[in-house]
């Protein structure tokens, strides 16, 4: 009796080392900060921060490629899209025929390129500012879409937010559509969109609006709250990561969020995932950690583990799954979990 316990608890042990070691590095882009990741088919496109002299921008990789060869030639895909040291792309989305890429920290905006072999940002398709104003600070930090637009959020940069927009792809026409959101609230971190339903990561909280009809935002929770990361959880949980390093849930349709941060550090929350029955949070400082379970009906209350118990990397910025491909876009690039 005593030798089977003993051989269960070490095989959990080595069950639960296994998946915390599990990360490998796919080499390219190399060892700098990752900002947003997206899959299309078998297309995973990155944007990355320039950093000393490794180059930041538009990379682009084979999915289906073993982890040293996703990013195989031509990864980086910066034509026509102004970088300078001041410039960072924050966030890409892919929405046929055409791919988005959202800048920031400059006089920069959004940019749109054909979906083709070799991308070409020509394009400027920056909404117009608010009157008197200008988006020289803001981040492009969120991207949404639905079945007829494209959702964009401004998040704090050496400025402040602008709110949300609103992009018909097909007449190219931008609407502002932040009606209701608090002036703290105009800074947006992050955007979810779940059934009818449009959400906000916000300095200001959490906010949600139907985006089938007229856009008015009402508070869902958190008020005061930095809100840095945000999902929906297997359709039946929202879920908000706070930049003072707190973990948040509340079922869909109430406002009452409980947090979850046992086990957790005291840094920023960047990025949050659900994949493979497993909760993941990224943080600044810390890497990855996550929570184990075998059902989103014993997901909480959570207990959080570090993920990368060998340092491979400091902090995760976003995570990108699908089906059984998860990536992680760290301050060294994209890792991989296998």
């Amino acid at each position: 009796m005593k030798k089977t316990l003993l051989m269960l608890l070490l095989a959990a042990s080595l069950c639960q080392l296994a998946s915390a070691q599990n990360w490998v590095p796919t080499g390219t882009p190399p060892s700098t900060p990752i900002t947003w990741m997206i899959i299309d088919g078998s297309t995973l496109y990155a944007t990355a921060q320039k950093q000393g002299s490794q180059m930041g921008g538009v990379f682009r990789g084979n999915l289906a490629a073993q982890p040293s060869q996703v990013w195989a030639n031509p990864t980086h895909i910066n034509y026509n899209l102004n970088l300078n040291t001041s410039t960072t792309p924050f966030s890409i989305l892919v929405k046929k025929p055409y791919v988005y890429v959202g800048t920031g920290d400059g006089p920069n905006g959004i940019f749109r390129s054909n979906d083709v072999p070799h991308l070409d940002w020509m394009t400027n398709v920056t909404p117009p500012p608010p009157p008197g104003q200008t988006f020289n600070g803001a981040l492009f930090h969120a991207f949404v879409e639905d079945q007829h637009f494209i959702y964009a959020g401004t998040a704090r940069g050496t400025g402040p937010g602008k709110g949300v927009w609103q992009l018909n792809p097909q007449t190219g026409a931008w609407n502002s559509c932040s009606a209701g959101l608090s002036a703290g609230a105009m800074s947006v971190n992050k955007l979810a969109i779940w059934g009818n339903e449009i959400y906000a990561a916000t300095t200001d909280g959490i906010w949600h609006a139907n985006h089938t009809t007229t856009l008015a935002w009402t508070r869902m929770g958190l008020a005061g709250q930095n809100v840095t990361a945000l999902i929906i959880a297997d359709g039946k949980y929202v879920i908000g990561g706070t930049g003072n390093g707190k973990v948040y849930h509340a079922a869909l349709g109430t406002t009452n969020f409980i947090v979850d941060a046992a086990g957790l550090p005291t840094a920023q929350v960047n990025a949050l995932r659900f994949f493979s029955n497993t909760l993941y949070a990224g943080t600044s400082g810390s890497g990855a950690m996550f929570q184990t379970t075998s059902s989103t009906s014993s997901l909480f209350p959570v207990t959080w583990k570090q993920s990368n118990v060998n340092n491979q990397f400091n902090s995760v910025l976003c995570f990108e799954s699908k089906g059984n491909y998860f990536f992680a876009g760290t301050d060294k690039g994209v890792w991989e979990a296998k």
